[in-house]
């Protein structure tokens, strides 16, 4: 009877032992999506499918009254994050706060992005800045980007 007993209390120490694997391995994903997620790096704007991205950091972007304009950046760290949003913010170049949305990130979870109809901004200086979230944590904000917007 004594070997039945240590059979017993194996078999059960084995079974809550893979409950709680099986717990911790279904509820991983979520702690994952509330991870804080980092500050989304090359901020961007592209104006058409067949012109290039021009990258903040290379200088400053010029679009057309237009164009429709997308401002994108990466989210960080590198991978996919389907459940990310990110929030843009435009301001002229004297600092005024003139739009603030948030967006989903795009279906392939690797691009925030934010798209401005064509005569969304006049001709004039702007620029943006942007921020991710994922679940309630909220990552910092990019660096300004300054754009320009031509007639």
């Amino acid at each position: 009877m004594h070997i039945q007993y240590r059979y017993r209390v194996a078999a059960l120490v084995a079974g809550l032992l893979a409950l709680v694997a099986a717990t911790l391995y279904a509820i991983s994903p979520a702690f994952a999506d509330r991870a804080t997620p980092g500050v989304p790096a090359a901020p961007r704007i592209q104006t058409d499918a067949f012109t290039p991205n021009q990258l903040c950091s290379a200088g400053t972007p010029v679009a057309s009254t237009k164009d429709t304009i997308v401002l994108a950046a990466s989210p960080t760290p590198f991978g996919k994050h389907p459940a990310m949003r990110a929030t843009f913010e435009i301001s002229g170049a004297e600092g005024d706060p003139l739009i603030t949305r948030t967006s989903r990130i795009w279906p392939s979870g690797r691009v925030l992005a934010l798209t401005l109809d064509p005569g969304t901004l006049s001709p004039g200086t702007y620029r943006f800045r942007v921020q991710a979230k994922q679940g309630n944590a909220v990552s910092g904000w990019t660096a300004w980007c300054g754009f320009a917007v031509n007639g």
